[in-house]
């Protein structure tokens, strides 16, 4: 069995992100959507390319459509020794 470790970072505001040197890094990031009192996961995903490339995809295809305030956390993943590649299936 292989050990992943998760860090995670934040949360950050969705449209402040470009401000956090964070968001050059790739791993698994989570979407969250504050309205009212209530804090609901929206997405998790991962992402090969930096988190900021990815967040403004989503941003572009459907985000804009959420009311309330949306917030991000970003995963960086550290794998063993000698395994630190996303391209595996590590999900399964």
């Amino acid at each position: 069995m292989e050990e992943i470790t998760i860090t995670w970072h934040g949360p950050y505001k969705l449209q402040n992100i470009d401000k956090y040197h964070i968001v050059n890094k790739t791993g698994i990031y989570a979407i969250y959507r504050v309205f009212g009192n209530n804090e609901t996961l929206q997405y998790i995903g991962k992402t090969e390319r930096s988190f900021v490339n990815r967040i403004n995809e989503h941003t572009k295809e459907w985000l804009h459509l959420y009311r309330g305030q949306l917030y991000v956390r970003f995963g960086v993943l550290s794998f063993e020794p000698g395994k630190n590649s996303l391209q595996r299936n590590w999900m399964t």
